[in-house]
């Protein structure tokens, strides 16, 4: 083994650590990897960089501006709305065109920005039928997932895959040409979803459902003026400690968090979280003794003068601009006028100071504000807002421009002859022209994170060609799994692409993943590498099995109030299937030659 082999192999080995442990986002464990392989001299500048005109980060980013198209103009939304007509007053029905349609319009159009789009729609269905959303909102990232794998532009995974395919000199895939297998892993994946799923997925209420019963339960942070009467008393003598409808958390002093005991003397400055419903917090908060912290509460530190202030739930999108932020910096009462009054992450309340908590992707935020504070946040890129109205239709005439681009997009991928990023990148142009998308809007529609990934991981992949080492890994590997003949090879390939994929980036592994598997398929003395790569298409989309595999997976875990078990439990047979069905059918469809 060379050095240079060694380099790539310890770089691979600490980004795989890096991606499962999220020290830091998966676009800068990308970025530094590729970092490193510049500074050793592994990869000449030249092939670090060359991800940036990569076909595929061009085509991924042109398809972000083409569905923000179709969300702008209100092209999806008049489906959600039309699923109320056809699906009249049953549930059931509802719910089955819901996953119906996202399913299909996923095939076509980003499936990040599809869930996004019916999370309000399944909290409303959940609220309406007095269904657990815990019950609604695995399904339907599950579904969009599946539809993805049914075309070329179904995921940005395909397009990877395809790109790097091509780079290596082979044919790549037509526009409809997963669609053979695709539909097949689909339809069964969706009677799986359909059937038997609902049995495994948890009833789990959600932290906006329980404040829609008459006791609703909010949680704030508070804190023990100067001259408070109160300070120098124990807890259980004032009214926070004889109030029933009103619970105390816990107590923060300076670094320590303190157990809320009703003997505990209180100080100047102390920090309480409190629990109760609107009627106690507004009573602690008029007493003159505590303010609510400004950041939760505006310039005044109160309550407002009323106790039926409107709530809803916002979620932390992937590309929020607030991932790695603390809610005091992030200021949304400043930007927003709404207030922050609770904070849930994985089904659960955190009992630390709000304010302090550092945000992530899918944490769920208790808002209180205004109707029209609620209104001026649906436009938001940073968040998703959970409940209430569905986000206003900008631009709904020019609806049928926007779905004339995409038609013409893939048209022209698909019968004109012309490469998808060339379709995709006048696609998005068109959106901008006539009107379907502001300039701004493109820009912001555009996931730098995921673009980056992209770019780092295609560096790493490039390492491990000209290294020597993804030729090394081939050759053990070759010996290991000759004896198991193409089918055992194809499902061990299936298999490892969708165990990396559940523990790490999709995308990432995708582009690992595809020069080996042409590697292996020329040791192995085939000429069509397609069935290999089809492996590492269906494998890198099976990430059902937790909730840090796939962006859906983690936009729907604060919504349903998800543990990271319940994705176990529910996706790991999916996973099983998926793959079954795939190994057979993929040599039917591309025989191995």
């Amino acid at each position: 083994m060379t050095t240079d082999m060694a380099i790539v192999f310890a770089v691979l080995l600490a980004s795989l650590v890096m991606f499962v442990r999220e020290w830091v986002s998966v676009d800068v464990t990308a970025l530094l990897g590729l970092a490193v392989l510049l500074v050793t001299g592994v990869l000449e500048p030249d092939d670090a960089l060359a991800g940036f005109a990569n076909p595929a980060v061009i085509t991924v980013a042109a398809m972000f501006v083409l569905s923000e198209g179709l969300s702008r103009t209100g092209a999806v939304n008049g489906i959600t709305r039309a699923i109320s007509g056809l699906a009249g007053s049953s549930g059931r029905g509802f719910a089955v065109l819901a996953l119906v349609i996202v399913m299909t319009t996923s095939a076509f159009i980003n499936n990040t920005a599809i869930v996004v789009l019916f999370i309000p729609v399944m909290l409303n269905l959940a609220r309406r039928f007095r269904t657990a959303p815990s019950k609604l909102l695995i399904p339907i990232s599950y579904v969009s997932i599946l539809g993805g794998t049914c075309t070329l532009i179904g995921t940005s995974t395909n397009l990877l895959v395809d790109s790097v395919a091509r780079e290596h000199g082979q044919p790549g895939f037509g526009m409809f040409e997963f669609g053979q297998v695709g539909a097949i892993v689909a339809t069964v994946g969706f009677l799986y979803i359909l059937l038997v799923a609902p049995k495994l997925l948890p009833e789990r209420a959600t932290m906006i459902a329980a404040t829609d019963t008459d006791a609703r339960q909010y949680v704030t942070e508070v804190e023990i003026l100067d001259g408070s009467g109160w300070v120098g008393k124990v807890l259980g003598e004032t009214a926070l400690g004889k109030m029933k409808d009103l619970l105390v958390l816990e107590v923060i002093r300076g670094e320590l968090i303190l157990t809320p005991r009703p003997d505990l003397l209180l100080e100047s400055g102390d920090l309480l979280l409190l629990q109760g419903d609107a009627n106690a917090l507004y009573n602690v908060d008029q007493s003159g003794q505590v303010s609510v912290l400004p950041e939760l509460a505006g310039e005044g530190g109160r309550l407002g003068q009323q106790v039926d202030i409107s709530l809803t739930e916002i979620v932390i999108t992937p590309n929020s601009r607030f991932v790695g932020t603390t809610v005091r910096e992030a200021g949304f009462r400043r930007r927003y006028n709404v207030s922050v009054f609770a904070l849930q992450r994985g089904g659960r309340h955190l009992r630390r100071s709000i304010g302090d908590v550092e945000l992530r992707i899918g944490d769920v935020l208790l808002v209180q504000g205004s109707q029209r504070a609620f209104e001026n946040l649906q436009g938001a890129k940073s968040f998703l807002v959970a409940k209430g109205t569905d986000a206003a239709l900008t631009r709904p005439a020019r609806a049928w421009l926007a779905v004339a681009v995409m038609l013409a997009v893939i048209g022209g991928a698909t019968f004109g002859g012309l490469k998808i990023e060339v379709c995709a990148l006048l696609g998005a142009l068109a959106m901008i022209v006539f009107r379907c998308i502001s300039t701004r809007e493109a820009y912001g529609a555009i996931d730098l994170t995921v673009l980056l990934l992209i770019v780092g991981t295609l560096g790493l992949g490039k390492a491990m060609d000209t290294s020597g080492a993804a030729a090394f890994v081939v050759d053990k590997g070759t010996t290991l799994v000759k004896t198991l003949g193409p089918h055992g090879i194809l499902a061990a390939l299936f298999v490892i692409t969708a165990t990396l994929t559940s523990l790490m980036s999709n995308n990432a592994t995708a582009v690992l993943l595809t020069p080996l598997a042409i590697q292996l398929t020329a040791s192995l003395g085939f000429d069509d590498a397609r069935p290999f790569l089809l492996a590492v298409v269906f494998g890198s989309s099976a990430a059902f099995a937790t909730p840090i595999g796939y962006q859906t997976n983690t936009l729907v875990f604060g919504p349903g109030g998800y543990y990271f078990r319940d994705y176990m439990r529910v996706g790991l047979p999916l996973t099983v299937i998926t793959g079954i069905v795939a190994c057979v059918t993929i040599p039917i469809f591309f025989p191995f030659r």
